[in-house]
């Protein structure tokens, strides 16, 4: 079972500037359906700098298929209504060894509704084909990908 935390104080604020108390912290899978939506909707593209290193927590669904991701995107996927998937960047943008996204199985239905990974179309997932894709499968998992400097790894 995958858990986060929420360490920013009493209060996170998204991109519109609109802020709201942390009043549900766990894993997701566990909380009940008003805390999980209280807690998504107030993590909505939440710009946060921790330790110096702003990050960007977002949740997506199946209206945002085919997305590119950003370096330090933390991603919350919702795939219980659908199926869907998302883009990693291009080595192309400068990406440097190290270089991270993380995305966490939000609703624990990657098994059922699987989450596709797609490279660019010049670029490789754990040394596959250029621009194959992986399917995230496993409910309730968060999966780091990782810039090898030549592709992309995930742990």
């Amino acid at each position: 079972m995958a858990n986060y935390t929420v360490d920013f104080g009493d209060r996170l604020e998204n991109k519109n500037g609109i802020s709201t108390n942390v009043t549900a912290i766990g894993t997701l899978s566990s909380l009940t359906t008003t805390a999980q939506d209280n807690l998504v909707n107030a993590i909505n593209e939440v710009d946060a700098t921790v330790g110096g290193v702003s990050i960007k927590y977002t949740y997506y669904n199946n209206s945002n298929d085919g997305t590119t991701l950003a370096i330090l995107d933390y991603i919350f996927a919702d795939t219980i209504t659908a199926a869907f998937g998302l883009t990693l960047p291009a080595a192309s943008t400068g990406l440097i060894m190290g270089n991270q996204i993380a995305i966490l199985d939000s609703t624990g239905n990657f098994a059922t509704n699987n989450l596709t990974i797609t490279p660019d179309a010049l670029d490789s997932i754990m040394g596959q084909a250029i621009g194959a894709s992986i399917a995230l499968d496993v409910d309730n998992r968060e999966y780091k990908f990782i810039w090898s400097g030549s592709d992309w790894r995930v742990i």
